[in-house]
C-alpha cells in the first residue's frame, strides 16, 4: 500500500522531500505509523505532533494505529516562539 509522509520544519531534514514537504512509501498492509517511520528513519523523541488523514494522534497510539492505502501522515517537532 502506499502512504504519504509529510515532515514539517526541522522534521524535514530527515527526508529529501517534495515541495510540498513530502514522499510516498511503499508499506506492507496493516503496517503502523511507527512502521512508516522507521523507513525515515524518524526519531520518534523528535515527534510532537501527529496528523493522519488530518486527525490528530498522541504517540502513544501510533504503535498500534494501522494505516490504509491513501493515508496522510503530518508530523512536526516540538515548536517554541512567540
Amino acid at each position: 500500500m502506499n502512504v504519504k509522509l509529510k515532515l514539517f520544519a526541522s522534521l524535514r531534514n530527515y527526508l529529501d522531500v517534495g515541495l510540498d514537504g513530502g514522499r510516498v512509501f511503499e508499506l506492507d498492509q496493516g503496517s503502523s505509523v511507527l512502521d512508516l517511520f522507521s523507513e525515515v528513519p524518524l526519531p520518534v523523541e523528535e515527534v510532537h505532533l501527529t496528523l493522519v488523514n488530518g486527525i490528530y494522534h498522541p504517540v502513544e497510539e501510533l504503535a498500534s494505529l494501522q494505516l490504509i492505502e491513501g493515508d496522510v501522515v503530518g508530523v512536526w517537532p516540538p515548536i517554541a516562539g512567540g
